[in-house]
């Protein structure tokens, strides 16, 4: 899960937009989930995140080279 920060109710310009998001199949039992956040009426270019999901049964998504 990637982290909302901030009360987007009663301060929502201080709450980071976040955006293109990009699943990677790393291996048959790991991906990555990327996602950019900024807050653009308070110039903050925000950060990159990365979500890390550990498979149980390897993933069929995956090609095995």
């Amino acid at each position: 899960m990637l982290p909302l920060v901030g009360d987007d109710v009663n301060d929502a310009n201080r709450v980071a937009i976040m955006g293109n998001f990009h699943p990677v199949n790393v291996s048959p039992h790991e991906s990555w989930v990327t996602v950019g956040e900024w807050q653009p009426r308070n110039k903050i270019n925000g950060d990159l995140l990365l979500g890390r999901i550990r498979w149980s049964r390897p993933n069929p998504l995956v090609a095995v080279r």
